[in-house]
């Protein structure tokens, strides 16, 4: 009699949930640019630098970088940009942590306050939520035949998603792009966010496909205000030798690092920005595995005992994928400066429960919304608005 396995190496998870640290500073006004008097608009992002899992805690490192505008003293001085970086570190102990699990992480930044301590510093306090997962390997072996002309057994199908790989790669884009300004000054702000991403695998390599679109606002010689954006497509092969066409292929990309300079067009007749843009490319492979195996048996001939071990694993029920629209109408309240033209609109999407009933899931969250514009008024050129916008979808 030969019993006939088939092994399966499956993640099992130890942790998931968001860690929360926070990242504190100050930022200083360089020489070159006069006092501050009334803060516009703080911008803050965070990036991961360094994440893993040691025996009995996860360490994670990363970055804020802080970008400002304000309306300087002198009143005949155009606004002004200010930057800064400020660093967090957490450590999140758990006994369960082992070296050599595998970890992913993904940071956001949460609120964050600021103080003018004087007109040449800014304090800065900012709440950092990363999400991270922590998973380990476990080899499971499942009976799938018994070859017996004397067993008789019950079959079932499974599907098993295999463990995840997965890499990290960098990649960069360059850009130029003529200013239809010939005045230009100064580069205030700039944006930068992937707006379209594909992906898939073939043998030995991922490719990855997207578009990643920058928004910058400039000030002319003459003190007016505009701004520019643009697209920056891209394509990359990155050398992966375990992949084939079977696995199933998710990118997540992360915009680690951006550069916008001003610079003289090729003919000098013209402005233009120098681009370069560096995204961080998380790829993740799985497999699935659809299984058969016995879950009851019995021998014509003799008497036996059998030995049942229970495993909890993750079976994969449906994948499914859905979009929703959300409309609303952000009001300004009267104390703001009327609007002229709108400079950029971000929205940050937050899934806060989910439920499985009946045939259904249910999705419920928030959307917050960060429009910043331009006005006519003098005073304030620049204004924000902020709303959070509910949503839900079956």
């Amino acid at each position: 009699m030969q019993v006939k396995k088939q092994d399966v190496n499956v993640g099992k998870a130890v942790f998931s949930g968001d860690i929360k640290s926070s990242a504190e500073g100050s930022v200083i006004v360089p020489d070159i640019k006069p006092d501050i008097l009334k803060v516009v608009q703080v911008d803050a992002e965070s990036i991961l630098e360094e994440k893993s899992v040691e025996n009995g805690k996860v360490v994670l490192k990363g970055k804020v970088y802080i970008n400002v505008l304000y309306i300087p003293e002198n009143e005949t001085e155009h606004i002004q940009s200010l930057s800064g970086t400020l660093d967090f570190l957490e450590t999140y102990k758990k006994s369960e942590f082992e070296q050599g699990m595998n970890i992913t992480a993904t940071c956001d930044t949460g609120k964050v306050g600021y103080k003018l301590i004087n007109s040449r510093k800014l304090g800065f306090e900012a709440q950092v939520v990363v999400n991270v997962s922590v998973t380990s390997n476990m080899n499971m072996s499942f009976i799938y035949d018994i070859d017996s002309d004397k067993a008789e057994f019950i079959t079932d199908n499974i599907s098993i998603k295999e463990v995840c790989n997965q890499k990290e790669f960098i990649c960069s884009i360059e850009e130029t792009v003529d200013l239809t300004n010939n005045n230009v000054l100064e580069i205030l702000k700039s944006n930068a966010f992937i707006k379209e991403k594909e992906c898939r695998s073939i043998t030995g390599k991922i490719i990855a496909k997207g578009k990643a679109n920058a928004t910058i606002l400039y000030v002319t010689e003459k003190g007016n205000y505009e701004h520019v954006d643009f697209d920056m497509p891209f394509t990359e092969v990155f050398d992966w030798e375990s992949v084939d066409e079977d696995y199933e292929c998710e990118l997540d990309y992360e915009i680690i690092e951006t550069q916008f300079k001003l610079t003289e067009s090729q003919d000098g007749d013209k402005k233009s920005i120098s681009a370069y843009i560096q995204i961080r490319v998380t790829a993740s492979i799985e497999k699935i595995r659809n299984l058969q195996y016995i879950k009851d048996c019995y021998f014509t001939n003799a008497l036996c005992n059998f030995e049942y071990e229970n495993t909890i694993c993750e079976e994969i029920c449906a994948k499914p994928m859905f979009s929703t629209l959300v409309k609303n109408i952000i009001e300004k309240d009267d104390s703001f400066p009327d609007i002229s033209r709108i400079y950029t609109s971000l929205a940050k999407p937050q899934i806060t429960s989910t439920d499985v009933q009946n045939g259904r899931i249910s999705v419920s969250g928030k959307i917050t919304v960060c429009v910043l514009y331009l006005s006519d008024d003098a005073q304030i050129p620049l204004s924000g608005l902020v709303e959070e916008i509910p949503f839900s979808h079956i």
